[in-house]
Order: structure tokens, then sequence, then C-alpha cells
């Protein structure tokens, strides 16, 4: 006698529920994850390399991590539902060499597509039903061939109109942030969005209006006009945001804002000192 589990031969979703923080996913996938979160709030963290970024998680909005890439995915605070498909290598290949999409997925974050909700929402339908083998594997194959139709839309769409989205740029600014005070490594932060060095460099700048390089700058630069409200020394804080000296610090300082670092704060302290005009 056969049990429905013994005839079912497509993909096998599976709902996942948490509260506080735990780990989504194990230290090495041995597959693809695709997850769809049924309810927003939660904050996710990734961490892939020693490079770790995070996000919060809307409802109705599939995440996609490609098997082997990541070291944890974490979710925090908020509790979570979501429905988690995992795809086998195996699968993934056989859906691409029989199809016409012509390269591997890459990492997504935060994307919309209904058409694939409804496949999703279909296979779990499906899943807990005596669906014959067949089909189950046919809804399987469109699911993923559904997931790589949109990677391939939104490739496409990138080389029409070269901008990252709201979610991309929010992960990319805070790990600049968070790794401010020593060199960026670009291909690091290119792999943040899927794309290869070359490419990742003209988006990124069509996105910040400015290359890299000056971008982080300009962040330093900025953290350091805050900082400096403080009663931080100006040499900690040169050392802080990774310049090679204080003489460096001040020279770059007083490029952007026309004051060295002194300055500024002695101004700053003196307008806040002088009392409004009445």
């Amino acid at each position: 006698m056969h049990t429905k589990a013994d005839l079912w031969e497509g993909l096998q979703p599976r709902d996942c529920v948490c509260a506080g923080r735990k780990t989504l996913t194990a230290l090495v996938l041995p597959r693809s994850v695709l997850l769809l979160h049924r309810q927003g709030g939660r904050a996710i963290e990734v961490c892939a390399s020693a490079v770790t970024w995070r996000y919060t998680a809307r409802a109705g909005c599939f995440d996609y991590y490609p098997a082997g890439t990541y070291d944890f995915v974490t979710g925090a605070q908020a509790p979570m539902r979501a429905t988690g498909v995992d795809i086998p290598i195996a699968f993934e290949m056989s859906v691409l060499e029989e199809g016409h999409w012509g390269a591997e997925l890459t990492p997504r974050f935060q994307f919309r597509d209904r058409r694939l909700e409804g496949l999703v929402q279909s296979l779990v339908h499906a899943s807990g039903s005596a669906m014959a083998p067949a089909d189950a594997v046919l809804l399987s194959v469109a699911v993923v061939d559904r997931l790589y139709e949109t990677a391939h839309h939104a490739a496409k769409a990138l080389d029409d109109s070269p901008i990252f989205t709201p979610t991309v740029r929010r992960l990319i600014v805070e790990y600049i942030d968070q790794h401010i005070g020593t060199p960026i490594d670009v291909d690091k932060v290119a792999f943040l969005t899927g794309l290869a060095r070359t490419p990742f460099g003209k988006v990124f700048r069509a996105s910040f209006e400015l290359p890299l390089h000056q971008y982080v700058i300009a962040r330093k630069i900025r953290l350091a006009s805050k900082r400096l409200l403080d009663d931080v020394r100006v040499t900690e804080l040169s050392h802080e945001l990774g310049f090679s000296s204080h003489a460096h610090f001040a020279t770059v300082f007083r490029q952007h804002t026309g004051l060295t670092p002194s300055e500024f704060r002695r101004d700053r302290r003196r307008a806040e000192e002088t009392p409004e005009a009445q």
C-alpha cells in the first residue's frame, strides 16, 4: 500500500513559523530555498563569507537563497510566518537545462510576483491532497520556471533602467556603514546585489549618483559631521573612520565642508550657544 508521501514526487513546501531569534536555514544549505513571507515586520539577518546585512521582511514578498551561498540566515524580534519551498540542486539544474533561461539564479530579496505566489499556494494545497505524481512534478517545474522567469525579467529591467531597488540600496548602505573603518571590498558589496563587479559599478553610479569610492568618502564625512558634535577626539575619529592619518582626515573633511574638523566643531558649538534673535 502506497502512502500520499510515497506518491508525491514534486517539491515539498513547508510551513515556517517562529518567534524570537531563530536560525531559518542550515549552516551550509544542501538545497536552494524560496521563502514566501506571509507576515511582515520580522528582521532578517543574512551572513555569507563573513559579510552580514539585514532587512525587514514584508508580507507577500519572496526571498531566494541559493544553495551553499550563505553561512546562516536568522530572524529576530517579531514573529514570522512564511512558506518555505526547498529546491534540490538537481531539480533546479533540470529546469535550467530544459528551459531557455541560460543562467543560474542569483540571491534575491523581498521581490513580489503574483503568479509565483499563486503557484506556491497551489503547491501547498496540492501537497496536502492526493495529486498524481506527474501533475505534482509539472506544478513544481512551473514554480521553478517562474522563479527563473522573474529573475530574467528583473535582470532585463536592470539593463534597461539600471537603478537598484530601495531594499538593495538600503542593504548596500548598511554594509558600508558596518565596515566604514576598513577598506570596502567592491566584490563583497557587488555580491549583495547579485551582480558582477563591472555591471555593479555602472548600476551603483546610476543609483547613488557617485562612484562607490566617492560615495564611501561622502558617507564618512557625513558620519564625521555627526560624531564631531560629541566629545570624541579628532585623532580617534580619523582612525575610527579608516583614514590613514589625522592630516588626511582633516584634508578630506575640508574639501567637502570648507572647514577642518576642529573648525567645524567650534562653529557648531558656537551656533548652539548663540541665543536665537528675538
